[in-house]
This record gives C-alpha cells, structure tokens and sequence, in this order.
C-alpha cells in the first residue's frame, strides 16, 4: 500500500471521528485532530530511522483553538529546530549520545494518529469510540470486517503499513516505554486478528520519558551505539 491509500483510510475515520464528536461533548471536548507525519517520508541518509510516538498530542489545539488537521508529511523532521520542550529534550539527547547527525536520518510519526491531552483521556476516546456504532461501521470496512478493538486495529494495520511498505525503517525508536510495549506486546507479538507485523525485536529500542522529559539518558545512548554496532 501506498501512503496516499493510507492517508485515505485515516482521512475517512478523521471524519466519522468529527461527527460523532458533535453528537458526544465528552468525546469533543478530548479530541484534538488528527496528524500523521512529523517530518519527510524519505530521508537520504542511511541507517533510516523511525521515529514512534504514542499519539498526536493538543499543542497544535492550544495553540489555535481548532483541532488540526493534517494528512500529509512533513516539510521536515519537526525536532531539528521546535520550540518545545520534547524538541529540546530530542536535540539534547542525540548531543549527549555524540549522534546529532542521525537528525538527518528521522522519519517520525505516532502510533496512533489521533491527539488527545494525554493517555488517560486517549483510553477514554479510544472506550467511546469502539462502543459507537457509526464508528464500528467505517472501521469493519476498512478492517475487512474484523470486530474486537476498532481504533486498535486500525492503529495495528497502520503502522504495519507504514513500517513494512512505506517507510522499511533499518531500526525503530520508540518514545517512552508505553509505545515500545504497546509496539512489541500488541503489534508484533500479539495476533489474535490476524494483522501481525513482522519486523525483528532486535531492532526496537526505546528511551524513558515522563511527559516531555527523557529519562535516563546514559542508559539510552548505550542502547543505541549497540544498535548503530550491530548495524
């Protein structure tokens, strides 16, 4: 699959989203739009890196007072010079590690697509959400008919695509320890829906955070000259 087809899939669950976000004040007042890439879909330089996230945070909904709205890639990878704290804390990380080129070599994006102000509230969206028939409805389509955890599926086949045809990443970093278990534990590991995605484990590492702020991280820069090693 091409990225177009799946911008198209995330696109039309943007929209029911919408929908049923004015007939539920709760689910309005917590959802914050939809993005999908934070930098380029290529990069030039090799080993090519994907950069993995939880979900599209609020900043872009505090800022502006609107959910965001953004289907296509970014113009660049967003880290090299944000103004915010994850940015800041990203750049003094790879300076600690002695690797701030590997700037050049990010594709990042989430795992899921949709923002809301932090996890608690993402696994509020995520209850009302599978429980909302006109929700369930477009996700069978687009999930061949599969029932069960909807916005986790589609999650699921999303990052399989883009892991295994759209961006075949040489390794994968994953933001916090909650994105590298839920990558590992329900995406790689887990396939009770048949939507597996088959990449090696070995090249998954992940750093520490708390909110916006990197922990531990020696223990992170360690992880990731073995995998430059191994490379």
């Amino acid at each position: 699959m091409k990225y177009n087809e799946l911008k198209e899939e995330v696109i039309k669950v943007h929209n029911i989203i919408k929908e049923i976000a004015e007939e539920n004040e709760k689910l309005k007042k917590i959802f914050c739009g939809t993005d999908i890439m934070y930098s380029p879909l290529k990069c030039k330089e090799n080993p090519k890196i994907l950069l993995l996230g939880y979900n599209t945070g609020c900043g872009y909904f505090n800022e502006n007072g609107k959910i965001i709205e953004d289907f296509e890639e970014g113009e660049k990878f967003e880290y090299i010079d944000g103004e915010y704290i994850l940015a800041n804390e990203y750049r003094e990380l790879l300076n600690l590690c002695n690797k701030t080129e590997l700037m050049k070599h990010i594709i990042k994006s989430n795992i899921y697509y949709f923002g809301t102000a932090n996890v608690d509230e993402f696994k509020t969206f995520m209850k009302i959400l599978n429980n909302n028939e006109k929700f369930q409805e477009v996700a069978k389509k687009i999930l061949g008919g599969k029932s069960g955890n909807y916005l986790n599926n589609l999650a699921k086949r999303w990052t399989k695509i883009l892991i295994e045809d759209i961006v075949k990443p040489d390794f994968i970093i994953c933001e916090g320890k909650s994105t590298y278990e839920n990558l590992l534990k329900q995406f790689i590991l887990y396939d009770s829906y048949g939507i597996q995605i088959n990449y090696p484990l070995e090249k998954v590492i992940y750093y520490e955070r708390t909110y916006s702020n990197i922990k531990n991280k020696e223990n992170f820069c360690h992880k990731l000259d073995e995998i430059l090693n191994n490379y």
